[in-house]
């Protein structure tokens, strides 16, 4: 059984009434003026499924939405491997864009992909209107992830990754992303793969500090907090122009409250 998303398809209902009452008239039914095209990036170990009642509410709300798997991930786990880094995840995102033709994008970054992320909008800013950080890991100009946060941890997930055909190292327990409901949980072990190990071990490359131009936003997860996120929530904190914005939810909030998520960048959008 799939996990429920918790979202209120009613709020389909007034998108729905306009396209069928333009249907019956034989009239083409306008985009609402506020519409906004969202690129959602997940994190680590996830996948573009992760998004389904995210961008289910905000397509319900006239919204143009995205939601690419990274390499090696969701729908493409098959394409782990040795040559999958963190380039290849900034290339991932970029190339959704470039293939859609899309501008004045929303890029909204999940945990792990605040850090290709943070290169993408440096890399086409021009393409770029708004860069949210969701509860998100915040890059520094050459240094891999992996070196961020304790030795001892990632000795033991290169260890374990060096030791797939897949390069890639195991997501930790559900209960890390804050997640208890048993059928969420569920959905969680089924849909989850390996990350990567490449994409934490390459430095990040930045030559303006982070979201420089950009209006830049970051949304703290806060019920529960994730402790690996504070030192970001801290360094976020301290972003002069960044809004800075608690949301009650946990670090899977795109899986345990998909409404709440949406409205929030919703509210948000320039």
């Amino acid at each position: 059984m799939r996990a429920p998303l918790q979202y209120n398809r009613r709020t389909c209902l007034p998108v729905l009434a306009a396209t069928v009452a333009g249907a019956l008239s034989g009239k083409a039914v306008a985009a609402p003026a506020s519409r906004n095209t969202f690129a959602l990036v997940h994190g680590a170990w996830f996948g573009g499924w992760c998004w389904t009642g995210v961008a289910d509410y905000l397509r319900c709300r006239g919204h143009r939405v995205f939601t690419p798997s990274l390499t090696g991930l969701g729908d493409r786990a098959h394409l782990a491997g040795h040559s999958v880094t963190l380039s290849t995840h900034v290339d991932d995102v970029i190339d959704v864009i470039d293939a859609e033709e899309l501008k004045d994008v929303i890029l909204v970054a999940h945990s792990y992909a605040g850090v290709p992320c943070a290169m993408v909008a440096e890399r086409i800013s021009d393409r770029i209107r708004q860069l949210v950080f969701l509860d998100s890991v915040l890059p520094e100009d050459g240094k891999p992830l992996s070196t961020l946060s304790s030795s001892k941890v990632w000795e033991a997930r290169i260890a374990a990754a060096r030791a797939t055909p897949a390069n890639a190292f195991p997501p930790p327990p559900i209960v890390a992303f804050g997640v208890t409901d048993a059928l969420q949980v569920g959905w969680l072990e089924r849909q989850l793969r390996p990350q990567p190990i490449g994409t934490y071990l390459e430095a990040s490359h930045l030559t303006k500090p982070v979201g420089a131009g950009l209006g830049t936003i970051y949304l703290s997860c806060e019920a529960p907090a994730m402790a690996a996120i504070d030192p970001f929530r801290a360094r976020a904190r301290q972003q002069q122009g960044w809004c800075f914005q608690a949301i009650p939810s946990s670090h899977a909030c795109m899986v345990t409250a998909p409404e709440l998520t949406g409205e929030t960048l919703e509210r948000l959008a320039p």
